[in-house]
């Protein structure tokens, strides 16, 4: 299976990127690849991230992340991810912190997939338009 894949369902379209067992160095090609690809689609598009327990979500990664996020999520609809532990949930929910998201972690892919393809769901945070939170 390809690491990166476009998948098509009615008017929304997927990017279906594959972690799983990906060294770093290769996690930060996926990654700088992923946004490529979702800035040259040109229109908004859902991601789905699939990791396992041997792809670490390294600082040197994250930090790539940090970068090609800033650039592309104008264009990303929502995201979704799958195979989580209990540190890269952590790691997830300092990013959500960082861009202001949501983006829920899924024990399957179907019901990830799920998620993404219910356009009555977002992965957008309303805690910064909470006015009870005081910066």
């Amino acid at each position: 299976m390809e690491r990166i894949q476009i998948i098509g369902k009615g008017n929304t379209k997927v990017l279906i990127v594959d972690y799983s067992d990906a060294k770093e160095e290769e996690m930060i090609t996926l990654v700088t690849s992923v946004k490529a690809k979702v800035i040259s689609n040109g229109e908004p598009i859902c991601i789905l991230s699939i990791y396992n327990d041997r792809s670490y979500a390294t600082v040197k990664f994250m930090r790539q992340v940090e970068i090609e996020t800033a650039s592309a999520l104008h264009l990303v609809k929502k995201q979704a991810v799958v195979g989580l532990n209990d540190t890269k949930k952590m790691i997830l929910k300092g990013y959500n912190f960082l861009f202001r998201k949501n983006i829920p972690a899924f024990g399957t892919r179907g019901e990830a997939m799920e998620f993404l393809l219910d356009d009555s769901k977002s992965d957008a945070s309303d805690f910064w338009d909470n006015p009870a939170i005081k910066y």
